[in-house]
């Protein structure tokens, strides 16, 4: 029995130094990424640029508590409370510059010109691709800066960023690359620079959806203009990079760490709950906070409206049923005042979670609708996919990362996550081109065949592995290996383009999602029907896809 327990006791103790030695691992390898970073800087391999704060430290201390009491329930002197600090730092930020070609196409909703139909019904139908040769995205554009760190959370660095701020920018000393403290002015000497911990390439996609962002809502904007257009839907996009630069510049800031509140700990112990906030050290020096509500000036206020609406109803009520206004004012109705003004303090406390749940169930929601559209596009393990599909899986990815439990924000746990995530994108690219190479041999394979049996089955007639392998005479093939064909009702390669566009018409009026009103598991079914119709139609009414298609060959709708 006591060897047992010295036995237990023991793998326990290993237990815990394993799980030490891998939270230490994590935390070395975060810290050795920085470093590295860190050591280009010193060997000149880039040149980064500081720009200098433009308010003091008593300056943003103002504008903090300035925008707490811009709401009158929010609470006041937040930064002269137990705990509180603020400090001046200097954020990284990697800028990038590209020029990229972009080509677009999307669903849009026509108002329908059948006198049958009401004015509200759409016709939907997809556009011809659309291409914008060559664009420019400045490093001076919001989109095109991207925090290079992972110590604070996304949403709160976002007001750091500002247009024209490298024309007072300075290069970045040897000496404060060493010490990793520079002297930028206001006051603020031997101000903390962070030095960039996140990989030029992770930055690079997240600057790509914020360019996906803004090219989706211009092919939007574009395509509303004709008169005829009502709606658009689906932007599908393909983005080409001709050109790109990079480069780190750091960024002024004040960062505030304080208490509020308090929340019970895994120990079941009350504890202060701790909050972060981020002020630009340029500009109006913007603020980026969650919002407060103080419980004692909401008790106050609901108290007072309560009782203030009580004593009007009584003084001009209580004449007008002959009675004295004093009768209304009784005990009832101060214990109403009492509890309404309890529940307006408890709800108070409540808010910021209320809040943070509330943010969180749109994000999941968002993330189910994106996850359905996935879906709705086929899987299988021969599906090569597009890259429509692959951007929403990405996306969705990245915004899990940006914001699943953001109030609770490990710099190490993101790190290793974002690190993770590109590796997984980057590996998930490579097994594509792997499996398109694959598919597409065996097509050549499968077509040498064919050409074979045809030579062989006229020479000396058919054989058994024509009837079996490619289905009797080879005069009589018809080749629909994905099935567009049949999905439009027509006979393979016999169907011209107004018919092939009449028979799309036709399924689409039948198979639309909006016309499945019926059931879910209708609607569901009939999603993927109407990406079926839209796969085939873009295949067969384009001629050279068509006789790629008619060869036996893997398209790309």
């Amino acid at each position: 029995m006591r060897t047992d327990r010295r036995f237990q006791a023991l793998v326990s103790v290993q237990a815990a130094l394993t799980a030490l030695k891998g939270s230490r691992a994590v935390h070395c390898k975060a810290q050795e990424h920085s470093a590295a970073h860190l050591q280009g800087f010193q060997r000149g391999a880039i040149k980064p640029r500081v720009v200098p704060f433009q308010i003091s430290l008593q300056a943003a201390k103002d504008n903090f508590e300035q925008w707490h009491a811009e709401k009158w329930l929010s609470p006041r002197r937040v930064l002269q409370k137990a705990g509180a600090e603020m400090r001046p730092v200097l954020l990284p930020f990697w800028l990038f510059e590209a020029a990229i070609k972009v080509e677009y196409a999307a669903q849009i909703g026509l108002h329908g010109t059948d006198d049958s139909k009401s004015d509200e019904e759409l016709v939907w139908q997809d556009t011809d691709w659309k291409t914008i040769p060559y664009r420019e995205y400045p490093w001076t554009l919001s989109a095109m800066q991207v925090y290079a760190s992972y110590n604070y959370r996304r949403d709160l660095t976002h007001v750091v960023k500002m247009p024209g701020m490298l024309s007072r920018a300075r290069s970045l000393s040897r000496d404060e690359a060493e010490t990793q403290e520079a002297d930028v002015g206001k006051g603020d000497a031997g101000v903390s620079v962070h030095p960039p911990s996140m990989r030029q390439a992770v930055a690079w996609e997240l600057a790509l959806r914020n360019i996906r962002q803004s090219e989706v809502a211009d092919a939007t904007e574009k395509l509303l203009k004709d008169p005829q257009v009502a709606e658009v839907r689906d932007v599908k996009l393909r983005i080409t990079t001709l050109r790109r630069r990079a480069r780190i510049v750091y960024l002024p800031a004040y960062v505030v760490d304080y208490n509020f509140g308090s929340r019970f700990n895994a120990h079941g112990e009350r504890t202060p709950e701790r909050f972060q906030a981020v002020i630009s050290g340029m500009g109006e020096g913007i603020v980026a906070a969650e919002r407060h509500y103080d419980s004692m000036r909401a008790q106050l206020t609901a108290a007072a409206g309560v009782g203030g609406t009580t004593a009007l109803v009584s003084w001009g009520v209580a004449p007008l049923l002959g009675l004295q206004a004093p009768a209304l004012l009784s005990a009832e109705s101060a214990f109403w005042s009492f509890l309404i003004a309890a529940s307006a303090g408890l709800a108070a406390n409540l808010a910021p979670a209320l809040l943070r749940s509330y943010e969180e169930e749109n994000r999941l929601q968002n993330e189910r609708q994106l996850f359905d559209k996935y879906m709705a596009m086929g899987m299988g393990p021969h599906h090569i996919g597009d890259d429509e599909q692959e951007l929403i899986r990405s996306n969705v990815e990245w915004q899990r990362w940006e914001g699943a439990d953001k109030w609770h924000w490990d710099a190490c746990k993101r790190h290793l996550w974002a690190d993770n995530l590109w590796r997984s994108h980057h590996e998930r690219r490579l097994q594509r081109g792997r499996l398109k190479e694959y598919l597409s041999m065996q097509q050549e394979r499968e077509r040498w065949e064919y050409e074979q049996e045809a030579a062989r089955q006229q020479r000396f007639g058919r054989s058994h592995f024509a009837q079996h392998h490619f289905g009797g005479d080879m005069e009589n093939v018809k080749r629909d290996h994905l099935g567009y064909y049949n999905a439009l009702g027509l006979e393979p390669g016999a169907a011209s383009l107004p018919a092939i566009k009449e028979a799309f018409r036709q399924a689409a009026l039948m198979w639309h999602p909006d016309r499945q009103k019926d059931s879910e598991e209708q609607r569901v079914n009939a999603e993927s029907r109407f990406r079926k119709l839209r796969s085939a139609y873009e295949v067969l009414r384009d001629p050279e896809k068509r006789r790629q298609y008619d060869r036996g060959e893997q398209i790309e709708a």
